[in-house]
């Protein structure tokens, strides 16, 4: 039987590039001060375990050197997370359209 980590898909995680290092750093701060920190929320599609939310903690972790991280579980495809991530999206921009107004 495979662990949830054998099926944790990673290559749509965000470049290193595309992170704030600054956040990175004070969440690794908090691990190694022995901190909790906010859980990940991962997505199962039934096959695979998709980051929804948590990509600069996952960083961290794996930056101390931490082999497990907790996370809250969530059911449903990669194409509805998508979709509401780019709801989401659009709902941002819109408030920001509004602030400038």
């Amino acid at each position: 039987m495979r662990s949830a980590a054998d099926c944790f898909h990673t290559n749509r995680l965000p470049i290193a590039e595309c992170l704030d290092i600054e956040a990175v750093h004070a969440y690794e701060e908090a691990l190694r001060a022995g901190e909790e920190i906010a859980p990940v929320t991962v997505q199962f599609d039934g096959q695979v375990y998709w980051l929804r939310d948590g990509f600069h903690r996952l960083a961290a972790a794996r930056s101390v050197g931490l082999e497990k991280i907790v996370a809250i579980l969530l059911h449903g495809t990669y194409e509805q997370m998508e979709a509401e991530w780019e709801r989401s999206l659009q709902d941002a921009l819109a408030d920001l359209r509004e602030r400038r107004e």
